[in-house]
């Protein structure tokens, strides 16, 4: 028999039940999806980095009172003798001996391959008499294929009153659909660990914070639930020795989040998927089609599936997966460090994302994307075309909300805007505004590129009336109308909308 050499000594914290949070808080919903683990084989609870996932089964095992061995697996319990090893031993607190009974297998190779550990550890623990547990903790830390294929032999013969539990970043390679089949695997995942208002506002009274409702909806839409988030924002508070101010501006709790994420899943990632988060952390929607566009790779639906079984922070917009978005955190984060990397390359990626969304018929996603990559020359013309539509449906805020973001250079020499200023001021009731922009519009059509051109005066002059009687009709000052023939005769032009105007 070939021999294996195996460490004698084992980390006696690494199959002991770690200590909880003195400012936990019991989170029943989560309760009575757990309480369910007593029914089925396998629960698996999958999701990001500091979503409460450990700190959510220890309170449940506190409560439940079940026995319960414990394994905190770490990346060098990738092999097969040494993570065996540790569950054997943790699970000597259910059956005294049984580390010491198989630990003649992991001499051999061949006793090893044969899953013989595994047979005595299922046969010992099929005469226990009372249910209990055998937890996991970050397991997607194992990468060993034989260990995974031992853990799938393992459930498939599982002791009647053995349950396990499985704690991850993502769901692991095992051979489960025939237990969900069977009713004998459940899930808890990223949604269903969230925390909401209900539990944010415990979570804050815990620690000696009593929050108001407007302050609970502010760190739920800062946080989205994000445990390790929560717990940043309540560090920020204890340094600023209080609430009101940090979650006013929740600047340092965004510091101590990013540095988590930095050090905890982002460091993690091989280069190829740190370079596709960071580049396609500018858009606000991620799909298949538009990251590929934007990266100029073709692995876009890949890396959307890696990084959402793992700890990407992906929240799916869609119930059949196509679309996501970064959490507002993460983003956040990969966003400054494309900053800080490269970046000169931050506005050709946006306007790689323009050219995908005018392609597509999205335009303003396109504009959106031209202003953040400064291409203001070419957002201006978007927005010209744009203006008849907007002013059609009297929005008014998202002409606006694109033109205040132009340099003045643009802004302030466009007959166009001068005009959706002129409206804009009318409309609101501010009536001085309305005539400077008037008397703006009537400068700028003298001084337009076209101004020789017989086809822009006289589209320009029948705007300038038009936008001139509205301000009358809206002050009330009906005397100083034009003729009425005019005015008619002017209507009845109509003029060519904005966007083609022109020579």
């Amino acid at each position: 028999m070939a021999e294996i050499a195996y460490k004698t000594g084992l980390i006696g914290t690494k199959y002991s039940k770690p200590g909880i949070n003195q400012y936990l808080i019991s989170r029943r919903r989560l309760h009575q999806r757990l309480d369910n683990s007593l029914i089925c084989k396998l629960t698996l609870v999958t999701a990001p980095a500091g979503y409460g996932k450990t700190t959510a089964v220890l309170d449940w095992l506190e409560k439940c009172g079940l026995s319960a061995a414990w394994v905190s697996v770490d990346s060098y319990d990738n092999n097969p003798v040494v993570f065996w090893r540790y569950v054997c031993t943790a699970l000597d607190g259910i059956s005294d001996g049984l580390s010491k009974d198989t630990e003649y297998v992991f001499s051999s190779l061949e006793l090893l391959k044969a899953n013989i550990h595994i047979n005595i550890l299922i046969d010992r623990l099929s005469g226990v008499q009372s249910d209990f547990l055998l937890v996991l903790d970050d397991l997607h830390l194992i990468t060993d294929s034989s260990i995974l294929q031992g853990l799938s032999y393992l459930i498939d013969y599982l002791p009647a009153k053995m349950h396990l539990i499985f704690i991850s970043r993502m769901g692991p390679e095992l051979e489960l659909a025939r237990h969900r089949i069977k009713w004998q695997a459940q899930g808890l995942e990223e949604k269903d660990l969230r925390f909401g208002k209900e539990e944010i506002f415990l979570f804050y009274q815990a620690r000696g914070y009593t929050l108001e409702n407007d302050d609970v909806k502010k760190v739920e839409t800062y946080t989205e639930g994000w445990a390790a988030a929560l717990v940043a924002v309540a560090m920020s508070m204890e340094d600023a020795g209080g609430g009101n101010d940090v979650i006013a501006s929740l600047t340092r709790s965004s510091r101590d989040i990013e540095q988590y994420l930095l050090d905890e899943v982002i460091s993690t990632w091989p280069p190829e998927k740190r370079a596709f988060a960071m580049k396609t952390c500018i858009l606000d929607m991620l799909s298949e089609a538009l990251c590929n566009a934007v990266t100029e790779e073709d692995n876009g639906r890949r890396m959307l599936n890696e990084i959402n079984e793992g700890s990407g922070f992906l929240i799916t917009l869609d119930e059949q997966n196509r679309e996501y978005k970064y959490h507002p955190l993460f983003k956040s984060l990969l966003y400054r460090l494309l900053s800080e990397t490269v970046p000169e390359e931050i506005a050709d990626l946006h306007i790689k994302a323009a050219r995908w969304f005018r392609e597509h018929g999205f335009m303003p996603d396109a504009i959106e994307h031209l202003l953040r990559g400064g291409s203001y020359r070419e957002a201006l013309e978007m927005i010209e075309h744009r203006i008849d539509h907007l002013i059609n449906r009297n929005d008014f805020g998202m002409l606006l909300s694109w033109i205040e973001r132009l340099p003045v250079e643009f802004k302030d020499n466009s007959f166009k805007i001068a005009v959706i200023y002129a409206l804009y001021y009318a409309e609101t009731g501010r009536y001085d505004l309305s005539r400077q922009w008037i008397k703006r519009m009537k400068t700028l059509k003298d001084d337009n590129q076209y101004a020789s051109s017989p086809g822009w005066n006289s589209y320009s002059r029948t705007v300038c009336t038009l936008v001139e009687v509205n301000l009358l009709i809206r002050e009330g000052n009906v005397e100083y109308l034009p003729h009425r023939e005019y005015i008619q005769q002017a209507g009845s032009k109509k003029p060519r909308p904005m966007c083609e105007a022109g020579p």
